[in-house]
């Protein structure tokens, strides 16, 4: 009877263990949970997202939702899905994962700061960002969102957007189509880029109201881990600089020799490949070009080209470039905007001198072929955060300003 008493207890304590700590039975045959999906509507409409086809009759806010939730319902996708945008009383942040209010003056009306939604794949399967305060406060996106909910890459890259109402940080933008109810060419809207990441991802343009744009919706949850990132045994690394400068690359901490132009900007990216231990740190480049140098010239391999957390940047050198800045360009697959050091860059913008157009020459204005830091010259930037042409050709900045560099292994 003794031996019949404790095999009782035993089994009464086992079972305990499994309903209240532990997973019993065939725990190897248990499915591990899929990391979320966030994707670009198909569908387009104005700022009066009541208008919309698949509304259903709401308006601002929960038009939006609406919207995201027909569109991942017709395409077979499981959860429930919110779009990422803000009005006056509540910001995307706080909204995707259920919540109204704000992130800075009330914790999306918690007691504390939410920070546990995500992280997310884009419909083609590839990660698209970590968990929600991981995106907002480290900027881990690994690739724009630049897939619709059918897995169908979105028409174009050199310009398409999504009204978002929404800063990168997650916060309102002033700029909602008056919360979206608006289709007025006087009034204004936020938009985020499908080939953003860091940064312009949520917002970083805006257009009039009665301007067609796209929602971007996010599955609400917590998910499971991403799919693991593999980079190909012959990709070569490209990097942007931790360390700014101005438009006199000589006068930069990392200079080093005699060179000039072009040629000291290689010493920097050299310098830099150094400090963080990259193989084959004297075969970096900067994308450079100047009054007798084409970047495109410069680079004589063909990549592919990788990002330090692995992350596909061009398959080869005619990826990188567009022919025509007007047109559809050829997109990265995503933004350089991961340092020497292992970090994302965070600024709402982070400028890359370049001096370079599109189609991979010279652009004229390269503070007087990088020798320059006064504020009466200029030179031309790109900007990390983007995925199309505009990472190589953004705008002219004054030399005395500072920026960083692109840097590639040939």
């Amino acid at each position: 009877m003794g031996k019949r008493k404790s095999l009782s207890i035993f089994i009464i304590f086992t079972l305990f263990l499994c309903f209240n700590f532990v997973s019993c039975g065939s725990s190897g045959n248990s499915t591990p949970a899929a990391p979320l999906k966030v994707f670009t509507t198909s569908a387009t409409g104005n700022g009066n997202l009541g208008s919309w086809t698949d509304a259903n009759g709401k308006t601002g806010i929960a038009a939006a939702d609406a919207i995201c939730q027909a569109a991942a319902t017709s395409a077979g996708l499981q959860g429930t899905y919110k779009a990422w945008i803000s009005d006056s009383t509540t910001d995307a942040y706080c909204h995707i994962q259920g919540y109204d209010g704000h992130t800075i003056s009330d914790n999306c009306g918690q007691t504390t700061l939410p920070v546990t939604a995500g992280p997310w794949v884009r419909t083609d399967g590839f990660p698209f960002g970590e968990t929600i305060n991981k995106i907002i406060n480290n900027g881990v996106i690994y690739a724009p969102a630049a897939y619709d909910e059918k897995g169908n890459l979105v028409k174009t890259y050199n310009y398409d957007s999504y009204f978002t109402g929404t800063n990168y940080d997650g916060t309102k933008n002033a700029q909602t189509c008056s919360d979206w109810t608006s289709s007025s060419g006087s009034d204004n809207a936020f938009h985020g880029d499908t080939a953003g990441t860091t940064d312009w991802w949520s917002g970083g343009d805006s257009s009039t109201c009665d301007n067609a744009a796209r929602l971007l919706c996010f599955q609400t949850g917590t998910g499971g881990s991403l799919p693991s990132i593999t980079t190909p045994a012959s990709a070569k690394k490209v990097f942007v600089t931790s360390v700014t400068g101005n438009g006199n690359l000589t006068t930069w901490a990392d200079y080093s020799g005699s060179a000039t132009g072009v040629a000291a900007g290689d010493t920097i990216c050299q310098a830099r490949a150094t400090a963080a231990g990259l193989a084959n740190a004297a075969n970096f480049k900067a994308w450079l070009s100047d009054g007798s140098h084409n970047a495109t010239d410069r680079i004589t391999t063909d990549g592919p080209w990788y990002r330090l957390d692995g992350v596909k940047v061009a398959d080869n050198k005619a990826a990188l470039l567009a022919t025509n800045s007007t047109s559809t360009p050829t997109p990265l697959f995503t933004g350089i905007t991961y340092t020497e050091t292992g970090a994302y860059v965070t600024a709402d913008s982070y400028r890359v001198w370049t001096g370079t157009k599109p189609d991979g020459t010279e652009a004229t204005s390269d503070c007087l072929d990088w020798s320059n830091h006064l504020n009466s010259n200029t030179g031309f930037v790109g900007d990390a955060h983007i995925a199309k042409y505009w990472w190589t050709s953004f705008t002219p900045l004054t030399c005395d300003q500072s920026a960083a560099l692109y840097c590639f292994e040939d």
